[in-house]
């Protein structure tokens, strides 16, 4: 059988059912650390369009070291994503502590030209279970990705997060998801059989609320393709787009951060203009006018002066030739439509037309009249046989 046919024509193994249906206790100690398999692109990064053979730049999701340091403390960690090996060890510079294990597209068990080719892949855990012989399984191992249809086998074992996109970040919406999933996580930590709690109780995202944080709901770490780490992305000073409960993109509410509008004083002192003066009201008990020395007229022109810095020569050639002299009116090329025509006809009426053209052009504008008056008689007759052909109704009389 083919391991990367689709969902519907796979079914889950009886023993998967069966187990999934054990009741999950939920003990009063923490017990031994679950395997976490983690998704790389669309789940924790967005990798950027390009066509470098080096490899793609990508953005890490928001909240991704608070995840990461979560996850690293309560769970054994491992990543399995469907890119090549050399882009998946390059998208593996992101985490800052060793993995259990890193797999990619080389153990999907694919053929020569799936791999080849951009086909819908599935990860089959039980490869995974093998792997460790059998140490983990469905009641102690959880698999967070974007795409469902890839743990179309192990459905019960998966954590369905929203894709990440770092475009939308730039358009304004904002990103907290991973902090709902480490709430999900900590209820799921501490059960004895992940797979029947998953069913029971999917992760939705609307369940959770998590406050929001304006600047960290929007701050993306651009990972470049060497592998470093560069300025993290300034977030949009526009009002945030935020979704609705529901996860909707469609539908979204924009909040304005009417914060913004504030002005810290002391930093638009230093940006105000020469010329602008500040009115300064008296205070009970204080003195404003005390310390200021009012500046004569020769220091003001002095230091205007100074302020003025002297273009060179060359660029003052240059703006010169870059000046157009201003032709009449009646000579400038047209701008409107209207002006556009009147020009062609004035040329065209200008133009001598041959006696053999005018003569031809003639025939065609009569062949043309000829016709439309013939499509026009022949539509009268046929709506005066319409007039004139008597009704006809048909009763039909049952026995």
């Amino acid at each position: 059988m083919d391991p990367q046919q689709s969902a519907t024509d796979r079914k889950l193994s009886e023993a998967y059912l069966q187990l999934s249906t054990q009741k999950s206790s939920f003990p009063s100690q923490q017990p031994k650390k679950q395997l976490l398999i983690l998704d790389l692109n669309g789940t924790l990064i967005s990798r950027i369009k390009c066509r470098a053979k080096a490899g793609r730049a990508f953005y890490a999701r928001p909240h991704y070291q608070t995840f990461l340091n979560y996850i690293f403390k309560h769970f054994e960690v491992m990543v399995w994503s469907s890119a090549r090996q050399q882009n998946v060890d390059k998208m593996c510079h992101i985490f800052t502590e060793p993995l259990k294990l890193v797999w990619s597209r080389n153990h999907l068990k694919l053929s020569q030209k799936q791999f080849n080719s951009n086909v819908d892949t599935i990860k089959d855990l039980a490869i995974v279970w093998e792997h460790f012989s059998n140490e983990y399984n469905a009641t102690n191992t959880i698999a967070l990705d974007d795409s469902p249809s890839k743990l179309a086998l192990q459905p019960y074992n998966l954590i369905h997060i929203r894709t990440f996109h770092h475009e939308e970040i730039r358009e304004g919406y904002t990103d907290n998801e991973l902090l709902k999933v480490i709430k999900y996580l900590d209820a799921v930590r501490f059960h004895s059989n992940v797979a029947n709690y998953v069913r029971n109780e999917p992760f939705l995202s609307r369940r959770f609320k998590v406050p929001e944080n304006k600047e960290l709901d929007l701050a993306l770490t651009y990972v470049t393709r060497a592998g470093k780490f560069a300025e993290p992305y300034q977030s949009p000073k526009k009002g945030l787009k935020r979704r609705n409960d529901d996860g909707d993109a469609n539908t979204v509410k924009n909040t304005a951060y009417h914060q913004d509008i504030a002005v810290d004083i002391s930093m638009k002192a230093e940006e105000l203009d020469d010329g602008v003066s500040i009115k300064l009201e008296p205070v009970d008990g204080l003195d404003v006018s005390a310390g200021i020395k009012p500046e004569s007229e020769d220091d003001t022109v002095a230091a205007q002066q100074e302020d003025k810095v002297e273009e060179p020569p060359r660029k003052k050639l240059r703006r010169a030739k870059a000046k157009k002299v201003k032709l009449p009116r009646h000579m400038r090329k047209p701008r409107h439509k209207k002006q556009k025509k009147e020009v062609i006809q004035q040329t065209s009426n200008n133009i001598p037309i041959r006696p053999q053209t005018d003569k031809k052009l003639k025939s065609i504008q009569e062949s043309i009249r000829q016709r439309k008056q013939k499509e026009k008689n022949v539509e009268n007759a046929l709506q005066q046989a319409v007039k004139n052909e008597p009704l006809t109704v048909a009763i039909k009389v049952e026995p």
